[in-house]
């Protein structure tokens, strides 16, 4: 009945704010280019998007732009109990490579 549903709805509330993901303050975004260098990433020229997940002491941030030499990259910086770890695809992908990369793997999908 109805208590099911709202044993349902406080469930889906409760995870919601567990994982909750917030668009970076400009505080984030300034500190992100700041230390782009030191953590050994390609410069910034752009940044597309970011967003923040908080999950208890852990704090997942997720930046996406366009680098100095027009590639596009991804970076993930995980930061838990005053440890930083900095998740990066390995490879920065040109933009122009990007929507080949796709297509291909688009086409690899249909062809399973």
């Amino acid at each position: 009945g109805s208590g099911k549903l709202i044993e349902i709805t406080i469930l889906l509330l409760g995870l919601v704010a567990l994982f909750h993901s917030d668009p970076l303050p400009k505080s984030a975004i300034e500190y992100f280019q700041k230390h782009a260098e030191e953590w050994m990433l390609p410069g910034i020229k752009t940044l597309i998007s970011g967003h923040k997940q908080v999950n208890g002491e852990k704090t997942e941030t997720h930046y996406v732009y366009t680098s100095d030499d027009n590639k596009h990259c991804k970076v993930t910086i995980i930061e838990e109990d005053e440890d930083i770890k900095i998740l990066r695809n390995r490879l920065c992908v040109k933009a122009t490579e990007q929507k080949e990369v796709g297509e291909k793997k688009k086409e690899e999908e249909e062809s399973i």
